[in-house]
């Protein structure tokens, strides 16, 4: 499980970095391209694997989060045990939707478009007195309501499952790590423990 969330951020990660990447060659190249009706299909495919690979990467720091808060720290509740006993396949199955879910989400970013004639001033050959209109999508939705939803899955819900669990085992690894430095009994076991914390911690600044 450790291993596909992994796999899923790092490839995430390098997805991310050369959309970016093939973005701005392309902006370079041509710092008009906003303005260019239709779309390039390029430009569409950009943003859209920019978009994809945030969102996977995000909510699989928040699933690693939540996997290792619920495999380390002892719970009392029965519900939370059996969620122990299963948590594997959970968030296998979770990382896996989430997967799905932001292809998804995201497709109508190729419907992007200029809809509005380009305005132009009266001295057409002067570059600087071109603006473009703002981009719209060409199917038939609510905008405001889309980009809401994308801004409540890309920040507030991830952030509500990574820092609960986050400060929930950083606070249940610090009371074990105490414990077995007072009892100078298996002191050098811990040394896991801290990594996980080290390695949780360290992908939340990430995705902060």
């Amino acid at each position: 499980t450790v291993g596909l969330i992994l796999n899923v951020i790092s490839i995430s990660n390098i997805i991310l970095v050369l959309g970016t990447f093939a973005l701005v060659v392309s902006v370079f190249q041509n710092d008009q391209i906003w303005c260019v009706k239709p779309y390039p299909l390029a430009i569409r495919i950009e943003v859209y694997l920019m978009m994809t690979s945030s969102f996977i990467s995000f909510w699989a720091i928040a699933w690693l989060s939540l996997f290792y808060c619920i495999k380390v720290v002892n719970f009392s509740s029965e519900c939370f045990r059996a969620l122990k006993r299963n948590i594997s396949s959970v968030i296998n199955a979770a990382v896996l939707l989430s997967c799905m879910l932001s292809c998804l989400l995201f497709f109508p970013m190729f419907s992007l478009d200029i809809v509005e004639s380009l305005e132009k001033n009266d001295n057409v050959s002067d570059i600087t007195n071109l603006t473009c209109p703002q981009p719209s999508f060409t199917l038939q939705m609510n905008a405001n309501a889309y980009a809401a939803a994308i801004l409540c899955l890309l920040c507030p819900i991830p952030l509500m499952i990574m820092l609960p669990t986050s400060i929930r085992m950083v606070a249940h690894l610090c009371a074990h790590t105490l414990a077995l430095k007072k009892n100078q009994t298996q002191v050098q076991g811990s040394d896991s423990y801290v990594l996980v914390c080290k390695i949780t911690i360290s992908l939340v600044g990430v995705y902060l």
